[in-house]
């Protein structure tokens, strides 16, 4: 397996081949990000991605903040995800149309899933089990991901900051293909991704634990735990 691929503008790649786990791959970006980070706010994609973006934020000691995505998966194969719902304000899914194609759902499954996610999230934060939406209006911004095989959340994400009147952003990803890395970098400022593997898998595969994080998980790495 090559370890990456070409230099792409905007994007700073290295010779990683594999993660212990979402911890390893937080501290593995935060020293690529570097100290020019520091004042930076570190926004996490949920779900692996807000472990990532802990490890990240303790290391630059920077806030950290969740952003509202949900990710709509295969009914069939729940690691591959079909789309991405942004779930505060637009409602706006991103679709992976080579994804959908292979999957090829039922017609409606894309609506009601963006539905469903659509309504959970409302109830978690009647509720107040939501995480609180970042401010981020003038700042920099690191967000991150546990990685990206189509882009499709990364670039509903990047949609929010830029709507929310994000200062500027970094894409820090411990993973992705090369294509993807060069097609998110036209989208913001800098993409940080350590491991670009040609051919690419998917993303677990460069994890040797890549378990779903659990709720108290999520909640010590919002908390800062």
């Amino acid at each position: 397996m090559q370890k990456v691929g070409p230099r792409v503008a905007g994007a700073e790649l290295s010779g990683e081949t594999e993660f212990a786990d979402r911890a390893e791959a937080g501290l593995t970006l935060a020293r690529a990000l570097g100290q020019r980070s520091k004042k930076s706010v570190v926004v996490g994609i949920p779900r692996g991605g807000l472990i990532v973006a802990a490890k990240i934020a303790d290391q630059l000691a920077s806030p950290r903040f969740s952003l509202p995505i949900g990710r709509v998966v295969s009914p069939s194969y729940p690691e591959l995800t079909l789309g991405a719902v942004v779930l505060d304000g637009s409602g706006r899914l991103v679709i992976d149309e080579d994804a959908v194609r292979a999957v090829s759902p039922l017609p409606e499954y894309l609506a009601l899933e963006t539905e469903r996610l659509l309504a959970e999230h409302l109830t978690a934060r009647r509720t107040g089990r939501g995480s609180v939406s970042p401010m981020v209006e003038g700042s920099s911004v690191v967000l991150v991901d546990d990685g990206a095989a189509s882009g499709c959340t990364a670039i509903a994400a990047i949609e929010w900051l830029a709507a929310h009147g994000a200062g500027s952003i970094t894409l820090a990803l411990p993973v992705a293909p090369i294509e993807i890395v060069s097609r998110l970098a036209a989208l913001v400022e800098k993409v940080v991704c350590p491991l670009s593997p040609v051919p690419f898998g998917w993303v677990g595969h460069y994890y040797r634990q890549f378990s779903e994080p659990t709720e108290d998980e999520l909640t010590a790495a919002l908390n800062g735990t």
